[in-house]
């Protein structure tokens, strides 16, 4: 599964940057995905869904950020992923504006593609890989708060 986020990841490297090498887009990928373990991974996508999906006051925390910032994250990569070209060239045109008016736009835009319940799925998987690696702990209090995090942390996106 991880190699197949990085495929995506390459191919929206490569949407963002249409005149990149693709020396230069594997390198670009590589420094985005190096070092990742399936904690790493899960924390990231709750926090790339919360970004665009969540709600201020339930998670405590700015969403939108990553969107004002720039940030090419999960959401847009798998948005790219599956959009018709004038979807496509929209999305890229609005997100390279930032502009907060626009961001509901965007929303609609992924939510044709259905990149939330994507992102739910993919997080479900990690969340059990983590559960997975947990078990092979020694069962104790440790453990158990460990598995306690990582659930709670799936409750946050319901």
């Amino acid at each position: 599964m991880t190699y197949k986020i990085e495929v995506d990841v390459l191919e929206a490297v490569q949407d963002f940057y249409p005149g990149l090498s693709i020396e230069d887009a594997i390198l670009i990928t590589q420094e985005i995905t190096s070092n990742w373990d399936y904690s790493e991974i899960y924390n990231q996508i709750q926090d790339d869904i919360l970004d665009y999906f969540g709600q201020e006051n339930l998670i405590g925390k700015k969403v939108v950020k990553d969107y004002e910032e720039g940030k090419f994250t999960l959401p847009i990569i798998f948005s790219l992923k599956t959009m018709n070209k004038t979807n496509k060239t929209k999305l890229l045109s609005l997100f390279e504006t930032r502009k907060i008016e626009d961001f509901t736009e965007i929303l609609s835009l992924m939510e044709t593609e259905k990149t939330l319940e994507q992102l739910q799925t993919i997080f479900t998987h990690y969340s059990n890989e983590c559960m997975n690696e947990l078990e092979k702990l020694p069962h104790n209090q440790y453990r158990d708060a460990l598995e306690d995090i990582v659930i709670n942390l799936g409750s946050r996106l319901t």
